[in-house]
């Protein structure tokens, strides 16, 4: 009985890799809640930078009408 879904394969591999970390089956193998926090902070911190990255290249910044948001928004 461990079946999972299908990761697709457009998925950034950092998300892939810690859903299958939470999927592990066994529970002592899957990451704490402080660890899943920590991950999901750094992958945030890369996504912004990334999105900083991408607006001062595209020399228009951020669209009119759209507002900035975080995981702690969620």
């Amino acid at each position: 009985m461990d079946q999972r879904l299908e990761i697709p394969s457009n998925v950034d591999p950092q998300w892939a890799s810690l859903i299958e970390n939470c999927w592990d089956s066994d529970p002592r193998q899957r990451p704490s809640f402080l660890e899943i926090m920590e991950r999901l902070r750094e992958m945030q911190k890369q996504y912004t930078l990334q999105a900083q990255i991408q607006r001062n290249t595209s020399g228009d910044g951020q669209l009119k009408g759209t507002a900035k948001m975080s995981i702690v928004d969620c």
